[in-house]
């Protein structure tokens, strides 16, 4: 009998290059995409109808008594896009780059914000929420459920209307897919790099060493099966086990099976953005990896083989 060891998981983290994968199997009715094509030969539309990652000037008003959800602060109602009017209002959740908190934007005003959408999964399915426990996890609470959320990144400060760049939005390519934010999870499905949706949870076979570690913050591990089938190549992705209880690293050298999910984020900024905030006088390090979708996996239990 295999003892299963519990792991609590972590929030989404960027910074590792994308490889391909095995196809796990159909979703029949959805159109799926593998997250190593997003910005590839796919663009995922965001809730401001450009593409994620790209730099916009954006109308709009923040108001403090606007609030979706418990916890989302600096939520922004925007009304233009690079000076075009949109259909009906967006509300959408900002976030600064470079700073440890947030601004105290000005209530109710008519403003201009350089910036970029991105996104990301945020939050746990509930089959993932279901087997942790059954495994012996505790109970946690969600604001929201699991799913896939966008927010626009601040460059800097606002402005006054006018007093921002007249930027003409480059065209979306052609030969590219459009993915819209607000399909992902209903039609359209995002493959993860390993095969299997992102938030389904699945069983992996992987070995864990040192030697495998990257720039990538989390522990590294190099998968060779999924659900038991063997992959064309091994994958090596960032695994979230940053709170054991009790504390436990993972087994060195080992081949082990792990219980858990992909998740997945489109970022970091992109240059153009990093530039603007250097000449808005920023002063963080820029990103140590290429804008793109990364993915970690996020585990429940393992077991040595």
């Amino acid at each position: 009998m295999k003892s299963w060891i519990v792991a609590v998981f972590a929030l989404p983290v960027l910074g590792i290059a994308l490889h391909g994968a095995e196809r796990a199997g159909e979703n029949p009715g959805k159109t799926e995409v593998r997250a190593s094509d997003i910005g590839v030969n796919a663009d995922i539309i965001g809730l401001l109808g450009r593409p994620l990652g790209e730099m916009m000037t954006v109308t709009g008003i923040y108001d403090p008594d606007n609030r979706r959800n418990e916890g989302v602060v600096n939520l922004i109602r925007v009304t233009k896009v690079n000076g075009r009017e949109l259909p009906v209002p967006v509300d959408i959740e900002s976030q600064e780059y470079g700073l440890g908190t947030p601004s105290r934007f000005p209530a109710g005003e008519v403003l201009e914000w350089r910036g970029c959408e991105l996104g990301g999964y945020r939050n746990f399915s509930n089959e993932f929420i279901l087997e942790y426990r059954a495994t012996g996890g505790s109970s946690f609470q969600q604001a929201q459920g699991f799913g896939f959320y966008t927010t626009f990144g601040i460059v800097k400060p606002p402005a006054p209307m006018g007093s921002s760049p007249v930027v003409v939005a480059p065209a979306t390519a052609p030969e590219k897919s459009q993915i819209r934010t607000e399909d992902i999870g209903k039609s359209e499905i995002i493959l993860g790099r390993l095969g299997v949706p992102v938030g389904s949870v699945a069983t992996v076979t992987a070995t864990y060493d040192p030697e495998f570690q990257t720039a990538f913050p989390a522990k590294v591990i190099r998968v060779t099966k999924v659900n038991g089938k063997e992959l064309s190549a091994p994958v090596d992705i960032g695994a979230a086990v940053f709170l054991w209880d009790p504390p436990l690293e993972l087994p060195l050298g080992k081949a082990f099976e792990c219980r858990g999910s992909e998740t997945g984020v489109y970022g970091p900024i992109s240059p153009d953005f990093y530039r603007e905030y250097l000449q808005a006088g920023g002063k963080s390090e820029p990103p140590k990896t290429a804008p793109g979708f990364h993915t970690s996996f996020q585990l429940i239990a393992y077991s040595i083989k």
